[in-house]
């Protein structure tokens, strides 16, 4: 006579217990690995789009030092010109597209330091300039990036804004050398874009 072999009503519960335990760990972590993943691609492509519109201006003999300090052409307009696909939102606290004011007053990054004109790229990343001319003593010319949009939280640097100064011919991450920024604040997007383990850090840190 054949024995029908079979798992206990006991035996079933507990294995159902590990697998719950296991994915209790593992999931979160995957998630935030994939999170991390995300963002470090969107931001390096961000600033692969700004080093490379550098590029295509100096190429034309326009050179990003050329609106430090003057107030007549606004950076973003010419940035512009060498998008495919992106909408010129204008500038001010209120430009045409949405409210700097409403959607980054939390983002450690003020709103006076992103109304200098706003472009949103056609993968929704959202550019953010600052063109401080009217402190001669003290120019400086910032992009600043929301790779995820205006709309989706947590508008914060470091998690999903990013800030690069233009230094010495070029734009560089906020934090690196020569950049004017110190603190342990203005080091996220240094420190984000060479290390994803820093990004998984922020997360778990920033809210």
């Amino acid at each position: 006579m054949k024995k029908n072999i079979a798992f206990t009503l006991a035996e079933v519960l507990i294995t159902l217990g590990i697998i719950g335990v296991v994915s209790a760990i593992t999931i979160p972590n995957l998630i935030t690995s994939y999170k991390v993943h995300v963002i470090h691609k969107k931001l390096l492509k961000s600033y692969s789009v700004i080093q490379q519109v550098v590029r295509m201006m100096k190429t034309d003999d326009l050179e990003p030092e050329m609106y430090i300090a003057n107030s007549k052409t606004p950076f973003y307009k010419t940035f512009i010109n060498y998008m495919s696909g992106a909408t010129d939102c204008g500038s001010g606290y209120v430009n045409r597209c949405f409210s700097v004011w409403d959607y980054y007053i939390n983002s450690d990054w003020g709103p006076a330091n992103i109304d200098d004109g706003c472009i949103i790229g056609a993968d929704g990343v959202v550019y953010l300039f600052e063109n401080m001319y009217h402190q001669p003593s003290a120019s400086f010319l910032w992009i600043t990036v929301d790779i995820n949009g205006y709309k989706t939280k947590p508008n914060r640097v470091g998690v999903d804004m990013f800030v690069f100064q233009f230094v010495d011919g070029e734009f560089r991450p906020s934090g690196a050398q020569g950049t004017k920024q110190t603190s342990e604040l203005w080091k996220r997007t240094y420190k984000a874009i060479n290390d994803p383990n820093y990004i998984k850090y922020l997360l778990k840190t920033v809210k």
